[in-house]
């Protein structure tokens, strides 16, 4: 069997260095609009930039130089001479996400690695079957039905508690809050998709799905070398039909990947097939699972999902659901640890609603969005720290892209709009945008969760951006993650449930580096090959220090 594959492999490999071949004499025949756009000079035929992008410590540090020094669109080099148009201006962005609807979709080899990461889900979907696919997801994520998981939440954060307590009583305070988070997120993933205990923190993380998700990114895309730099860059030139097969390589990072998706496909098959066996209660589930089996049976045949898209979609959620709220609320903990008047007046403003309510161990949704200061913290780590720091688009027709901010060409024009030609490959520069000062501030590159608590702040609202707080964390328009205000619910209960207990203070000596690992990832630095991890100083709080009683 593997000898016919490896065969098909070569061939495919050979295709594929002729193709480029012929894409470096079409370049160098044709002109292209982005010829006269000012940039970083390419370090490499090959790479271009892209070998210093995907290894700068620091996630998004490098496109903020480059814009920061020509401007909001401006133009870098792929691999095998291709030209990126790099954007951070609003008016630009705005346009490609909320404005444009389908017509700048993800490129055939971002897809091709959220296939081989997902399988074929909505974040793989394009044009008319992602229409397809949120249509049958839309009911499973309704507002009113999200806001009836805020109790799992609520009781979940309680538990995690009460095994930090334990933990602090038996080890002392330093706490991989990273580890414990995300064994969390999987718990609260289990329960509100499947209705299934996955028992992750009481189980300390032993389960083969907590195994598949432990260090999933890092060890598949930190810092990957030059030869799998090399390889990925050849999927552009390949057929997607062809491409797909890609997944059936021994490379250590297809392996990775291919093992997640196993076992969560087959953890959702699982759960599917008992309820098929117990069809009697299935009108009383109320979890994603349920209600999406039930939206698919719905919709017109020729409409649904077929069983592989179906395991594929709760792959998704388990992993969309589970890893980038770990890695927020991670985040989010460490910022308030490093800005500790801060966390004491989060905890303050918990304190304060849980001493009015009639329920303090259930806050409502009205709670939740009542505290305010609670809120900004949220959002301003959300800006600091996007996850998916950029987002790569292609243009699928031709297209003039508008500029907020107008540039300065090779030739010293001034610009105000950018024309581009189908096919053209565009990197949203997440990480900088957030940091454009005038959007945020003077002050858009440092930690001030007050920005967000007055709407007379001095900032750019024409253009819209993403599903929340003007950012693109959750990215926007038709292709806006659904799953947002689950996350942003989950983010708001785990926090109050923690900060009323704890005091979190950043052990010294120790240095946190978010690390470009497909998402942005908290390393320790110097120490990234060693994973995921953010260590925390974690005290537990009395009464008399100013926690819950």
């Amino acid at each position: 069997m593997m000898e016919p594959l490896s065969e098909n492999l070569d061939i495919v490999l050979a295709a594929s260095c002729f193709l480029v071949v012929c894409w470096l004499l079409f370049k160098r025949l044709s002109f292209s609009p982005l010829a006269n756009l000012r940039g970083p000079p390419s370090s490499s035929l090959i790479f271009g930039n892209v070998m210093e992008l995907q290894h700068q410590e620091d996630a998004g540090e490098l496109e903020y130089k480059w814009i920061s020094q020509y401007g909001e669109a401006c133009k870098i080099s792929g691999a095998f001479g291709q030209e990126l148009l790099m954007l951070a201006d609003p008016k630009a962005l705005h346009h490609i996400v909320q404005a444009s609807g389908y017509r700048y979709p993800k490129p055939s080899d971002t897809n091709q690695s959220i296939r081989l990461i997902m399988g074929r889900g909505i974040f793989w979907a394009s044009g008319d079957d992602h229409k397809r696919h949120k249509k049958v997801m839309n009911p499973a994520f309704d507002i009113n039905r999200l806001r009836s998981f805020l109790p799992l939440f609520q009781s979940s954060a309680q538990m995690l508690a009460r095994k930090w307590k334990g933990e602090i009583d038996r080890n002392g305070g330093l706490i991989d809050v990273t580890t414990w988070i995300s064994r969390l997120m999987l718990d609260n993933i289990g329960e509100a998709a499947f209705e299934h205990k996955f028992n992750a923190v009481d189980a300390g993380g032993v389960g083969e799905l907590s195994e598949a998700f432990n260090n999933l990114f890092a060890e598949s895309l930190l810092f990957p070398d030059k030869g799998t730099v090399f390889f990925i860059s050849l999927w552009r030139f390949i057929p997607p039909s062809i491409l797909r097969y890609v997944e059936y390589l021994p490379a250590r990072q297809v392996r990775r990947f291919r093992q997640f998706l196993k076992v969560s496909k087959q953890a959702a098959k699982n759960l599917i097939n008992y309820r098929a066996s117990n069809r009697d209660c299935e009108d009383e589930n109320k979890d994603i699972l349920s209600l999406l089996v039930r939206s698919n049976s719905s919709v017109d045949p020729k409409r649904r999902l077929d069983e592989d898209e179906l395991l594929s979609q709760m792959a998704t959620i388990m992993l969309a659901g589970h890893d980038s709220t770990a890695m927020s609320l991670s985040w989010l903990l460490y910022d308030l640890a490093r800005n500790p008047e801060d966390q004491k007046r989060v905890r303050e403003e918990v304190l304060a609603m849980k001493a009015q309510s009639p329920t303090p161990d259930c806050l409502g949704v009205n709670d939740f969005e009542a505290m305010t200061f609670t809120n900004a913290v949220i959002k301003e780590t959300l800006r600091l720290h996007p996850i998916a720091f950029m987002l790569p688009r292609i243009a699928n027709q031709d297209d003039i892209i508008p500029l907020a901010s107008p540039i300065t060409t090779k030739s010293g024009e001034r610009i105000s709009e950018i024309p581009i030609r189908e096919g053209q490959s565009i990197y949203m520069a997440v990480y900088t945008y957030n940091r454009l000062k005038h959007v945020w501030g003077d002050d858009a590159d440092r930690w001030n969760p007050g920005r967000f608590l007055s709407d007379t702040k001095d900032k750019d609202k024409e253009y819209t951006m993403g599903m929340f707080a003007n950012l693109l964390t959750f990215s926007g328009g038709v292709r806006g993650c659904l799953g947002w205000r689950f996350a942003i619910l989950e983010l708001q209960a785990t926090l109050v449930g923690l900060i009323q207990h704890f005091e979190f203070s950043p052990p010294p000596g120790i240095d946190i580096q978010g690390a470009p690992a497909g998402s942005m990832i908290p390393v320790i630095r110097g120490r990234a090959k060693e994973g995921t991890q953010l260590p925390l100083r974690i005290s537990v709080l009395t009464p008399d220090d100013g926690g819950e009683s």
